[in-house]
């Protein structure tokens, strides 16, 4: 149920600030938590689907960080330029 409390928080969180590629990776990443999460708890899926579902978490995750980090770096890159 936190996984969906989760969802719900970056979906608003995502209308609430700037609209980024990685805020959307974001939001990809807290749904296939919380679907994992709940196969976790209900156990409807096959091996091979879970497998699926952390190869998507764990690589979504990483695009997340990598797409933030690059964000940020383009967005000092351009303040310092800007001096």
């Amino acid at each position: 149920m936190d996984s969906m409390l989760q969802v719900a928080g970056s979906v608003q969180e995502l209308f609430d600030s700037e609209i980024t590629i990685s805020n959307f990776v974001g939001v990809f990443t807290d749904v296939i938590d919380a679907a994992s999460r709940m196969n976790g708890i209900y156990g409807t899926t096959s091996e091979t689907t879970r497998i699926l579902q952390q190869v998507l978490l764990w690589g979504s995750l990483l695009t997340e960080k990598a797409l933030y980090f690059w964000e940020n770096y383009q967005g000092e890159c351009y303040n310092y330029l800007s001096w």
